[in-house]
């Protein structure tokens, strides 16, 4: 970088750092960088630094940082801020629970809330836990993504004491639905950067299917289970389900599909179809 000026190579570093992204490539450019213009503003080598009894100039490119305050907060600014989390969830996605529970999940920058809702009454927006987004990467048709929580509720450290990390994998989002799964909870830090997932370890996990709040509303206009025969429909739309021979037994992800491809509204199906079942 010989002929280069001191303003010019700080410039250099920052439009690399800017370049790279606020990633560990990033900000290794702009360390190795700044080092390299210290060591070439200093003009000196190991051998030539012997004790003395003034002070010891500063390296040029420090005092020039120390005058140019703009420079020093842009080094500062850009140094320490962290890695960008990309929009992954563009709307509210909720799994429908037999009871007439919903578990909604959102997204707001690099945190992850999960909230406690239910069908019969306004959501309460009070997060019941929530998880800083560490990182995420695409492997084949999952999106991983490494978590923090956040929250400190006695009981939860109980069950987990000093492991507040886990990974969470989604599959297929789109704006009706993606598929969600917890494979890893528990985890140490150094557990969450050393364990890896790939798509073979994923392939016989079961998902569980969120809808989006849009999605929602559309499905809000499907009939609704509301007759004997109606519930008949759906319950031997599910496989090994007899209605007429007593063989009902199925899980929430099996009645809201059940349901949706019979056209009807899965949301409080189960309650309806419970309280129907009793009456016959």
């Amino acid at each position: 970088m010989a002929g280069w000026t001191l303003e010019q190579l700080g410039i250099l570093s920052l439009l690399c750092f800017i370049w790279a992204g606020r990633t560990l490539l990033g900000f290794c450019l702009l360390t190795c960088t700044f080092i390299s213009l210290i060591s070439s503003g200093s003009g000196r080598t190991s051998n030539e630094c012997q004790p003395c009894s003034k002070p010891c100039p500063l390296p040029a490119t420090v005092t020039l940082m120390l005058k140019s305050p703009i420079v020093f907060l842009l080094f500062i600014l850009f140094g320490c801020s962290q890695p960008n989390i990309p929009t992954i969830l563009a709307d509210d996605y909720n799994c429908l629970l037999p009871d007439g529970e919903v578990t909604k999940i959102r997204q707001t920058k690099d945190t992850l809330y999960e909230f406690n809702c239910f069908i019969e009454r306004p959501c309460n927006f009070i997060p019941e836990t929530h998880y800083k987004i560490i990182s995420s990467y695409k492997t084949g048709d999952f999106t991983i993504l490494k978590l923090e929580w956040l929250d400190t509720i006695p009981l939860k450290d109980q069950f987990c004491p000093g492991k507040r990390f886990s990974i969470t994998v989604l599959k297929n989002i789109n704006k009706n639905q993606l598929s969600f799964i917890y494979p890893f909870h528990c985890l140490t830090r150094k557990q969450l950067d050393t364990t890896q997932i790939t798509n073979l370890s994923l392939k016989d996990r079961p998902f569980f299917t969120y809808f989006g709040d849009t999605y929602l509303k559309e499905l809000s206009a499907f009939k609704k289970v509301s007759t004997k025969s109606a519930v008949k429909e759906v319950i031997n739309a599910i496989e090994n389900n007899n209605f007429d021979a007593g063989k009902i037994s199925f899980t929430a992800e099996q009645l809201n599909w059940a349901c949706i491809e019979k056209g009807y509204n899965p949301v409080g199906a189960r309650l309806t179809i419970d309280s129907i079942m009793k009456l016959h």
